[in-house]
């Protein structure tokens, strides 16, 4: 059965929707049954969600490249799906270790496909922040991305989170 390319988004935006609301630390004690590690399995079910999201985008892509909901377009639902893989590797950082740079890496991907999202900017800017602590600082690359953040839009309420991380920096 061939589904059109608006229904597979609207199943995609049904899967991230899902993710985005997972409170993941609650989802880890509701799966600690005693077999197996609840954070991998809170890892896995999430990020299992994820990739379905991100192959139903590519199919509605191949099959109508002008596929959209309310004027979305494909690759910018797929750009949430890559910011929220983003989150869950950041929300998992401080336990596992490389998955702050897997964070960078999907909010990194978000941007390539929706340029101008300040919410990915400012959470790149506090992953950068995050490594600092473990290998290797990136207050640079965290400065640039949360200066690009209030480039977007000064008024918003998450320049003025960003300002004020920079300012705890010295850089505003």
């Amino acid at each position: 059965m061939e589904l059109k390319g608006e229904f597979l988004l609207r199943v995609a935006s049904s899967f991230i929707d899902e993710v985005s609301q997972t409170k993941f630390y609650e989802l880890v004690k509701s799966l600690n049954d005693g077999h197996g590690d609840p954070i991998v399995k809170a890892h896995n079910m999430l990020v299992d969600k994820l990739n379905l999201a991100v192959e139903l985008c590519d199919k509605a892509k191949q099959q109508d490249l002008n596929a959209n909901i309310d004027g979305v377009s494909s690759d910018e639902i797929k750009s949430i799906v890559y910011f929220e893989f983003g989150n869950i590797f950041f929300a998992e950082g401080g336990v596992t270790k490389g998955y702050y740079e897997s964070a960078v890496e999907y909010y990194e991907k978000s941007l390539s496909l929706s340029p101008n999202n300040q919410q990915t900017y400012f959470n790149l800017g506090q992953t950068f922040l995050r490594i600092k602590g473990f290998r290797v600082d990136k207050t640079p690359e965290a400065i640039t991305a949360f200066q690009k953040c209030i480039e977007i839009n000064p008024d918003s309420d998450i320049a003025i989170s960003a300002g004020k991380t920079l300012a705890r920096l010295g850089k505003l």
